[in-house]
């Protein structure tokens, strides 16, 4: 797959830091226009074709997608004219449900809080501040390499884990995707200043 996308990108002259691949995924951004990444898009789906690599069909938007602002990747959803991510309602619930059902566990298999802890590594990225939630879970996740081990869940763990469902949760309402600066966590209220000046529409 790499070795494709390089070939269409060399074609296009499409800058190759603008590709992502993962696995036997490949996702591209571009310029507002479009002009660009549809030529790299029409390009790669002939280069696929010409080498007999069989591509999942666009009827299925949670398979492939062509350019757009709105889409699934990966299992997460992106809007950038929103600006904003979230997860499916049928994702959220078994995320949750794992949770919680870890939560209530005394000691569970290492295999278990691999799978739980995988989850929720999987969308830490995309929720502010969620880096001073995970230091338990690495912990646990961390205890031994034999997947039907048994492991204590502390106290601090599970504090962690019922922040998590909590914040799971709110992943169905449409997130900020995470911009760097400036970004409030997803529980924190934004206010305005009733004072006029620089203060003004930022997050406080």
């Amino acid at each position: 797959a790499r070795l494709l996308i390089w070939i269409a990108a060399l074609l296009t002259g499409y800058p190759q830091f603008l590709i992502v691949q993962h696995l036997d995924d490949m996702c591209c951004v571009g310029p507002k226009d479009g002009k660009h990444i549809w030529a790299f898009y029409k390009k790669y789906l002939w280069v696929c074709e010409q080498v007999g690599v069989s591509l999942a069909g666009v009827g299925n938007p949670d398979k492939a997608f062509p350019p757009s602002t709105r889409g699934q990747l990966l299992g997460i959803y992106f809007d950038t004219v929103q600006w904003c991510w979230w997860l499916s309602e049928e994702k959220i619930g078994r995320y949750t449900n794992d949770i919680v059902d870890l939560c209530k566990k005394g000691e569970a298999s290492q295999r278990e809080v691999w799978s739980v802890v995988g989850k929720i590594l999987y969308v830490s990225p995309l929720v502010p501040e969620s880096k001073f939630h995970l230091s338990a879970l690495l912990r646990i996740n961390r205890m031994s390499e034999d997947p039907n081990c048994l492991v204590k869940l502390t106290d601090l763990a599970k504090g962690q884990l019922t922040w998590w469902n909590a914040m799971i949760q709110l992943c169905a309402t449409g997130s900020p995707i995470p911009s760097g600066y400036d970004v409030c966590p997803l529980w924190a209220q934004i206010g305005d200043s009733d004072a006029a000046g620089g203060s003004l529409h930022m997050p406080g």
